[in-house]
């Protein structure tokens, strides 16, 4: 029977049949017998042969399986030990290519998102075929260069019949979409130089309520040039004329008006304007220089200023001079009434973790103390977290991992929250506290301001206020923050100038929504 097993193994070896040869030769008697012996041998040098096929194939397990296989029969032979090193280096290269294979992807998401398609195709190109991610994230980005293939037929369409409301319709739609494209962005540009000249014209004509209509539609594809901003800033010099008027204050109107002349020198209104805003300073001056000026025991008369949309024969409230405004710490909460606080931080790398723990975090959560912190670093447009204790698990000290959008992280057990990038257009995240608490119970969002920070309605919005027809932009400038924005602004219910930096501790309304900044 010992010889027969023999020859069948023999037979196996012979016929390539390497497993079955294996699984014979694995017999004690067999092993003891010379035959035997010397089959085990050749056995193991054909197994080795095999295992450099499969390497050489990248089939790095069963490269692997085969170098076990020959090590058990002739023990750790050089060949066998040179193969093995050189499946664990292919290993290993294939998990680095790996680990930057899924950032690449997640790079090329985040483009796609944001609508840069081209750099989205570019990082795609470099990951291989067969990929299911990359096959969706092509597909994905297939669907959007036709839906801008059509945008831009129809929003050409449009401007050569010279119908420019469909175009910026059809435009807008793409910013919706969140699509960019060159060929947009110069239908853009084209559709805001028609817009423009066309309030220019409505300004110089006097119909100013027909330039604000066209600068709320032309807002909705944001070109910001210097063009459309020009005659924005002009249109809200005529509103500080009309309010001053308003107020009784027809010297600061006058001012205004010839600033205004300057840029409009072929308006007939403003030359007319600035005539009866003459005439009524002298009857002031004079009404001053009379009988009444002789009162100057009197109470100190204050001066008035009425929001440019109030009713004429509404109550003018009383102009509060604007208190300095003190430079931001870099941690500060922003409570927006009815909507909820916002603990907003401006470093670049913060630390989170357990209020009592030693040193003091940036953030401290009411969590255990023995909980270790982590850290969440930005890096360029990137946000990178490190610890042991993160999720993902893939995050260490020694190598941070890539947050996406929408990823969750933990600290402990009961303290998580979720990292979000809202808007495509700005790099400040928030951190949704899901689990989390912090001591004041009121702030359920933490954001990391980065150079600006969108109020507004919509889920692109940083703090979502669906009360604002239209975002309210605050941005970083000097070390202090500022708000941008159409809608109108007042602090403490007094107007309020757009260029002055957000005072510390005062109420600011923007539109309809109010807020305060205080220190964290």
């Amino acid at each position: 029977m010992l010889i027969l097993r023999i020859k069948q193994a023999e037979c196996a070896l012979a016929d390539g049949r390497l497993e079955e040869a294996f699984d014979l030769v694995q017999a004690k008697d067999l092993r003891e017998h010379r035959r035997g012996q010397d089959l085990a041998g050749q056995l193991a040098r054909a197994l080795v042969q095999r295992a450099r096929q499969h390497l050489g194939a990248g089939q790095l397990t069963l490269a692997s399986t085969d170098c076990d296989k020959a090590a058990r029969l002739a023990g750790n032979l050089p060949d066998v030990a040179e193969i093995r090193a050189a499946v664990i280096s292919s290993m290993l290269d294939k998990q680095q290519a790996q680990h930057l294979q899924t950032l690449a992807l997640a790079a090329a998401h985040r483009q796609i998102e944001q609508g840069q398609l081209s750099v989205g195709q570019k990082l795609l190109s470099d990951i291989q075929e067969g990929n299911p991610q990359a096959a969706a994230l092509r597909q994905d980005l297939a669907a959007r260069r036709v839906m801008i293939d059509a945008i831009v037929e129809k929003a050409a369409a449009a401007l050569q019949r010279d119908d420019w409301e469909s175009a910026v319709n059809e435009l807008a739609s793409a910013r919706g979409a969140r699509l960019s494209d060159t060929r947009l962005r110069e239908l853009i540009a084209q559709t805001t130089r028609l817009v423009t000249r066309q309030t220019q014209s409505a300004i110089e004509s006097g119909r100013l309520d027909r330039a604000s209509l066209l600068l709320k539609r032309l807002a909705r594809i944001a070109d910001g040039s210097v063009d459309s901003e020009q005659v924005r800033q002009t249109l809200d010099q005529c509103r500080l004329a009309f309010a001053a008027v308003q107020a009784g204050q027809p010297r600061q109107a006058e001012q205004i008006m010839r600033r205004l002349a300057v840029v409009l020198p072929t308006a007939a209104w403003v030359q007319s304007a600035l005539k009866y805003l003459e005439q009524a300073g002298d009857a002031t001056d004079q009404l001053a220089a009379g009988p009444l000026g002789l009162l100057d025991g009197s109470p100190q008369l204050r001066t008035f200023a009425m929001n440019p949309q109030d009713a004429p024969n509404a109550t003018p409230k009383s102009v509060l001079p604007l208190p300095s405004s003190d430079p931001l710490p870099p941690k500060f909460i922003i409570q927006v009434d009815g909507i909820g606080s916002f603990l907003v931080l401006r470093d670049k790398r913060i630390t989170i973790g357990a209020l009592s723990s030693t040193p003091t975090p940036d953030v401290g959560f009411l969590a255990e103390a023995q909980t270790p912190p982590l850290v969440i670093e930005r890096v360029e447009d990137d946000y990178f977290v490190k610890s042991p204790a993160t999720v993902p698990s893939s995050a260490s000290p020694q190598r941070p991992a890539l947050l996406t959008t929408g990823q969750r992280i933990a600290i402990s057990t009961r303290c998580r929250m979720t990292f979000r990038l809202p808007s495509p257009a700005s790099t400040t995240a928030v951190l949704e506290l899901n689990s989390a608490r912090l001591p004041r119970s009121d702030v359920r969002h933490i954001v990391l301001l980065d150079r600006e920070l969108i109020l507004g309605p919509g889920p692109s919005a940083h703090i979502r206020a669906d009360e604002l027809p239209e975002p309210a932009v605050l941005h970083l400038k000097d070390g202090r923050l500022y708000c941008q924005t159409k809608n109108e602004i007042s602090i403490e219910d007094q107007p309020a100038d757009r260029n002055s930096p957000i005072p510390i501790g005062r109420h600011l309304r923007v539109g309809a929504v109010t807020f305060v900044v205080t220190r964290g």
